[in-house]
């Protein structure tokens, strides 16, 4: 239990929010997740691609923890964590989802910008 306390200060103290209202409301249904920008790999080379791809690749993977997170603390929950702990946690993992697809989202700004300089 202290290492998870000891953790969710940590976080606070990073700047990470645990705040439902920190985190827009569409950031929570796949719905609106799926209609963010999708960074292309058209102008990069092959390195920066690859790079790309492993982006990529992190994003659908945290994508999937987050969805697997929400729907095991809102249907079982936990035997070692209490209510407020499990509240926390998804709020953090929340924050930090959300900073996640802002860099995604300014990614993929900057790679259209990049190739209309071109």
């Amino acid at each position: 239990q202290r290492a998870l306390v000891d953790l969710f200060k940590a976080l606070k103290k990073h700047g990470y929010s645990n705040m439902k209202w920190s985190v827009p409301s569409e950031m929570r249904e796949m719905i609106h997740i799926l209609q963010l920008p999708i960074p292309t790999k058209k102008s990069l080379s092959i390195a920066e691609a690859n790079n790309l791809e492993e982006a990529e690749s992190y994003f659908y993977k945290c994508t999937l923890e987050l969805n697997r997170l929400r729907s095991e603390v809102s249907l079982f929950g936990s035997q070692y964590m209490s209510q407020r702990e499990m509240l926390l946690m998804t709020g953090f993992s929340d924050h930090g989802f959300l900073m996640l697809c802002q860099q995604r989202c300014l990614l993929a700004k900057t790679i259209d910008d990049m190739a209309s300089i071109k």
